[in-house]
Formats: structure tokens, sequence, C-alpha cells
């Protein structure tokens, strides 16, 4: 299974996620803060980055910093709907 960079603050967002990937067999390392996440991503080697955080801002500002090959793709996972961010078609 993929090794997992798991980016998130927030003990309650990054808990179901870790379960849920863990629970397939992947194996998951943390990334609690959030601004020193490319750190861990370097030392940590991750075939996938998943971001489980309120909004995407915080992740995407980090700067890049020294790159190791090619970059893991990077998901973000949206615990709550925000109906005022959620993209929907009128009817």
């Amino acid at each position: 299974m993929a090794n997992v960079l798991l980016v998130g603050d927030d003990r309650d967002r990054t808990s179901g996620v870790k379960s849920l990937l863990a629970l397939d067999g992947h194996r998951v390392v943390f990334a609690r803060d959030v601004s020193r996440w490319r750190e861990d991503e370097r030392n940590a080697s991750p075939e996938v980055i998943v971001a489980a955080v309120a909004t995407p801002d915080a992740v995407l500002s980090v700067p890049m910093g020294r790159v190791r090959g090619f970059a893991p793709p990077l998901l973000f996972v949206n615990r709550e709907s925000d109906e005022t961010r959620e993209p929907h078609l009128e009817e």
C-alpha cells in the first residue's frame, strides 16, 4: 500500500481520515504543523499527500524549498460542507 503524508493540525479532522487510510492498509505519517509540512514531506518521502484542513490556503502558502524528484499528488479533504463555498448548479 501507499505511504501517505497526512497534513492537518486539527485532531478531529485528521483522525477520521487517518483511520480510513490505515484501515485500507496505508502507512500514514502526520504533519501536524501545517507551516512545516514541506519538511515532513522531504523526510517521509510519501507517495501521496492528503491535507485535511479547513481551507487550502495555509498548505499552499508554504514555500516549496528544496525539491527532491517529482512532487507527490496533493489531495485536499473537506469534512464539513459549507453551502457558501460548495460548487453547485442552479436548477
